[in-house]
């Protein structure tokens, strides 16, 4: 799950987006829309892009 600012950032303002992981996610949710965003990113320099859980500390994804 990602959650972007739909609003147009300001010329200079990066965008920030989140990616809100929890016990048991998939780990291809995270990394698949991750890697578009870090490529863009690369590119563009818009997105602000976090990792972040209800806890903080090690999150086990489904697959281990």
């Amino acid at each position: 799950m990602a959650a972007l600012n739909s609003e147009a950032a300001p010329t200079g303002h990066r965008r920030r987006v989140a990616f809100v992981i929890y016990e048991g996610f998939q780990s291809l949710d995270l990394t698949g829309p991750y890697e578009v965003f870090q490529h863009v990113q690369r590119l563009e320099r818009g997105y602000d892009c976090r990792v972040v859980a209800p806890v903080a500390g090690p999150v086990r994804a489904h697959s281990g």
